[in-house]
């Protein structure tokens, strides 16, 4: 279940709760921020957000994939906090893709069924960007 918190009409924030513990080597394999229900939440809060006339950021983890980034950007998403080590990587990306493409990638992954489809389809599209540090 995704709440969705306005605070003090200036910001929404996300909080996602899964009901398992990604840090438990048991289960952490099953938590995936690609899956497409979650991606289809992330989409629905953005919208509402629009509508609210509020920007939507993401942070850590999901912010610092490069797949996930892809279709964050195709969602419209233009704020994004990660580590420091991760910035030089997440720069290039956003400075290296069409915003276009991103949309069209991020349609495509509304209508899949599973995350291993989205994960080939973003994986091709960083490919074809000649995305630095993907094993060739």
């Amino acid at each position: 279940m995704m709440e969705m918190v306005k605070n003090d009409q200036k910001t929404i924030g996300l909080y996602f709760q899964e009901g398992q513990d990604r840090n438990n080597p048991r289960v952490a394999s099953k938590y995936d921020h690609l899956h497409p229900a979650v991606l289809a939440e992330i989409a629905r809060v953005v919208e509402a957000a629009r509508h609210l006339d509020l920007p939507v950021s993401v942070c850590g983890e999901m912010a610092s994939d490069p797949e996930a980034v892809v279709l964050l950007v195709g969602m419209g998403i233009r704020k994004l906090s990660m580590s420091a080590s991760q910035l030089p990587k997440i720069k290039w990306l956003i400075r290296a893709m069409n915003s276009s493409d991103a949309r069209v990638l991020f349609q495509a992954a509304c209508n899949s069924c599973d995350s291993l489809d989205i994960r080939k389809m973003t994986s091709e599209y960083l490919s074809d960007l000649d995305y630095p540090g993907l094993a060739h």
